[in-house]
C-alpha cells in the first residue's frame, strides 16, 4: 500500500494533540509538534519564482526556517541539508523534503502534520494527492469549557459555539468530498473509551500495522512537546482518559448549554451527540406554549 503524508485536523482542544501523540509512537511515523505554515506558501509560490534555481529556493527555506513555530520543534533540519536532499523542486517537494529528515532524524520513514487545516484538506490533497486525513471531533460542549480558558480561543459561550459548529461542519463537508481511503473520521469519545480498537482501525487507513506501543504514547509524550505549551497539555503525560468526557454536564451552567444547543445542537446531532433537556429547555418550550394560548 501506497502509504502518503498523514494529516491529522480537527477543532482546537478536541484531541489532536492526544492523536498525534498515539500515531506518533508507531515506529515508522513521526509528527512533529505542529506547522500551520504548509498551506501559506501554496499560495504564494509565485513569489519564489522556479524554484529550480537555487537561489529562489534558499529564499523559500531562509523564510521557512524563519517561522516561529518552528522554536517549538525537537528537532529542525538545517538549510544546507534542506538544499542539497530536495529532488522535487516544488512547494510540495520542499515540504516533503522537510518533513521526511524530520521523520528520518528519529530513524522513521513517513511523515505527517497536525495543524489547522480543516479549512484547506482541499489545499492539501493539490500538494500530496495520496494525503491521508485523520478528523478527530469531540463534543463541542466539552470543547467550549476548554477553549473558553485559553488565551487564543473564543471567550463566551455564544462565540465558542458558533466556531466549534462551523468548523466541525466544514471539516465534515469537505471531509465527504475525499474518497474513504483519504478521509478518517473518528470522535475523541470513542478513541479514550476504546483506544486499541480505533489505533487498529487507524493503522489500517494509513496502512500500518498497530503497534502496542501506541497504547504507551505518554511515556514519551512530553519529550516532543516544548515547555512552553504543557500548561495547555497538562494530562500529556497520561494515558487515554474518559474523565473529561461530558464534563459538560457536571460544568457547564443549564442556560449555557442550552445557548450553545441552540446555535451547534443541529452539529451535535449530526455527530450523535446527546441532546440535554434541561430546566431552561422546558421553560422556553412552556413559555412559548403559553404565549400560544395568550395570544393565539
Amino acid at each position: 500500500m501506497n502509504t502518503g503524508p498523514i494529516f491529522i485536523v480537527g477543532v482546537g482542544r478536541s484531541g489532536t494533540t492526544l492523536i498525534r501523540q498515539m500515531v506518533n509512537s508507531h515506529s515508522k511515523i513521526a509528527i512533529p509538534y505542529e506547522s500551520h505554515f504548509i498551506t501559506k506558501y501554496i499560495s504564494c509560490e509565485k513569489k519564489y519564482g522556479d524554484l529550480q534555481n537555487d537561489e529562489n529556493l534558499s529564499a523559500l527555506l531562509d523564510d521557512i526556517l524563519a517561522e516561529p513555530i518552528l522554536e517549538n520543534w525537537d528537532y529542525v533540519p538545517d538549510k544546507q541539508s534542506l538544499l542539497g536532499k530536495t529532488t522535487s523542486r516544488d512547494i510540495g517537494g520542499g515540504f516533503a523534503n522537510f518533513f521526511t529528515q524530520y521523520a528520518n532524524h528519529h530513524g522513521k520513514s513517513i511523515w505527517g502534520d497536525k495543524s489547522d487545516y480543516l479549512h484547506q484538506m482541499h489545499k492539501i490533497k493539490y500538494l500530496y494527492p495520496n494525503a491521508k486525513f485523520i478528523h478527530i471531533v469531540r463534543d463541542g460542549r466539552d470543547v467550549a469549557l476548554s477553549v473558553m480558558k485559553m488565551s487564543w480561543g473564543p471567550d463566551n459561550i455564544r462565540e465558542a459555539a458558533s466556531w466549534w459548529g462551523e468548523h466541525v461542519r466544514l471539516g465534515y463537508s469537505m471531509g465527504r468530498m475525499l474518497n474513504k481511503e483519504q478521509y478518517y473520521e473518528i470522535r475523541y469519545e470513542d478513541l479514550v473509551a476504546h483506544p486499541e480498537k480505533y489505533l487498529e482501525e487507524i493503522c489500517q487507513f494509513v496502512g500500518v500495522n498497530f503497534e502496542s506501543t501506541m497504547l504507551e504514547f505518554f511515556k514519551t509524550s512530553k519529550k516532543f512537546i516544548p515547555q512552553s505549551r504543557l500548561n495547555q497539555h497538562y494530562n500529556a503525560d497520561k494515558g487515554a482518559d474518559t474523565s473529561r468526557t461530558k464534563a459538560w454536564k457536571r460544568e457547564m451552567s443549564p442556560l449555557d448549554c442550552e445557548i450553545f444547543q441552540q446555535i451547534a445542537g443541529d452539529v451535535l446531532r449530526e455527530m450523535n451527540y446527546e441532546i440535554a433537556e434541561n430546566d431552561v429547555s422546558s421553560l422556553r418550550v412552556k413559555f412559548a406554549k403559553l404565549k400560544m394560548i395568550v395570544f393565539g
